[in-house]
């Protein structure tokens, strides 16, 4: 599972999300401007940027790394063709 922490005036989140949406990738969205725990989570963690980007609990990292990793390498880390 992708999980997409994110901010919703996020124009890097709104890319990254677009992109696994026109790929057909299922993820799921965590709006750190709501859902407080969430962004406690990611300042625990030292992270103060979005979106931040996890296969499984594989951190990615943000919308370059995910572009970087590219569709092949976000199918291979999830079970995919």
């Amino acid at each position: 599972m992708i999980t997409v922490y994110s901010t919703e005036t996020c124009s890097a989140c709104s890319a990254a999300k677009g992109w696994l949406e026109a790929n057909n990738i299922e993820y799921e969205s965590v709006m750190i401007d709501e859902d407080i725990d969430a962004a406690k989570l990611m300042m625990s963690r030292g992270l103060r940027t979005v979106p931040q980007i996890y296969i499984d609990e594989e951190h990615i990292g943000g919308w370059d790394d995910l572009r970087k990793l590219g569709l092949k390498g976000v199918q291979e880390k999830i079970g995919g063709n």
